[in-house]
């Protein structure tokens, strides 16, 4: 059932919070009510700190509800109906379960991506950029990275794979990823991988050497983009490839409507009166505060807060995950509900986040 779950939302592509069609909203649904008789029975208990999941689809809804707008009702009610499922009906060994065949789906996707990619397997708009067979090279971007974490990262969760077999399939997956030339995949590696070594230090020194970074790359920022506009790996010479109007956009349009937000379709008219054609700003906090107003973001960023120091305090393999996609959710569109194969990796691990008290062996 995990497996043909995870097909599912594959062959739904990655259709976001923000950009759902009805019919893959439907067919998600009606595969989870499908499998809802085989989780039966076994319920797991509301905890306190699932108040705030819900809480954060109330506001939407309520936001919706305000604007009128029925499209939105609609798509924050059944991903409310989507986040309560997987409270109530996943344990711990599902959502393990469901994190290890991602992971290995991520290495056969990387792995197809990488032999088309050297037989010169034309993506056309994707200027030869490794997008695998289904994704666009982002989302391969993000899956190879999240493949490539999962196997690099020790946890009780891999111990039955040999150390060969975890550098085969970590290594393929960091080929992929640096094919997909993803500048925020590449960097959100990092950031994990920076985080997961610190994390076993003193929190201090996490924090100190962050900010030491972050000054020191501040100031050679220039020298840095001339030296690195010639590598093609990175794509510096596209800069930050309108994100940064978006982003400009965005805060325009949060400040029009602070409160209850403007909603999903305002996104692509809000693009297209500045002459742009794009119906998402690729930034899934800046696309929060304007859908759905300034509270929603701020109980969204409660939520990821208190996830990610759950799994920072007790599970470091969780930990570095969480901050590769809440890295990633700077640069892309995914969300904390959507039905897309990004979008319920980014679900799970926060609700599994959330469920963490202590170093056990199930989270570990």
């Amino acid at each position: 059932m995990m497996i043909a779950f995870i097909i599912t939302l594959m062959l739904g592509y990655e259709k976001s919070l923000y950009d759902l069609y009805p019919m893959v909203n439907l067919a998600s649904f009606g595969f989870l009510m499908v499998m809802l008789p085989f989780f039966w029975g076994r319920m797991n208990h509301f905890k306190n700190e699932h108040i705030l999941i819900v809480g954060v689809f109330l506001v939407a809804i309520f936001s919706s509800l305000i604007r009128v707008e029925l499209g939105d009702i609609f798509k924050y009610s059944l991903s409310l109906i989507i986040v309560v499922f997987y409270i109530f009906y996943l344990n711990a060994d599902d959502i393990e379960r469901f994190l290890i065949y991602i992971a290995l789906g991520s290495v056969v996707l990387s792995l197809i991506g990488v032999l088309l990619f050297l037989l010169g397997f034309d993506y056309g708009i994707h200027n030869q950029r490794l997008s695998s067979f289904i994704f666009d090279p982002n989302y391969t971007a993000v899956l190879s990275g999240y493949g490539f974490l999962f196997f690099c990262i020790s946890s009780r969760s891999i111990a039955s794979y040999k150390i060969w077999t975890r550098f085969l399939f970590s290594s393929v997956c960091l080929i992929s990823m640096l094919l997909t030339y993803s500048k925020g995949g590449v960097v959100a590696v990092l950031i994990a991988l920076y985080l997961n070594y610190f994390i076993k230090k003193d929190f201090v020194r996490l924090i100190s050497s962050v900010a030491l970074f972050a000054f020191f790359v501040f100031a050679i920022k220039d020298i840095l983009f001339e030296a690195l506009s010639g590598f093609e790996l990175f794509r510096v010479d596209m800069g930050l490839n309108l994100r940064d109007i978006y982003a400009v956009i965005a805060l325009e349009g949060i400040g029009e409507s602070p409160i209850f937000g403007n909603g999903v379709s305002a996104i692509k008219d809000a693009i297209a009166l500045n002459g742009f054609g794009n119906s998402s700003f690729h930034n899934y906090y800046l696309e929060a505060a304007f859908v759905n107003g300034v509270l929603y973001l701020v109980l969204l960023l409660g939520l990821l807060a208190l996830s990610f120091w759950r799994s920072f305090t007790f599970d470091t393999k969780t930990a570095s995950l969480n901050i590769f996609f809440l890295a990633l959710a700077n640069n892309f569109s995914f969300a904390i509900g959507g039905v897309g194969l990004i979008s319920v990796i980014f679900t799970i691990l926060t609700l599994k986040s959330l469920s963490i008290y202590e170093r056990s062996n199930t989270y570990s």
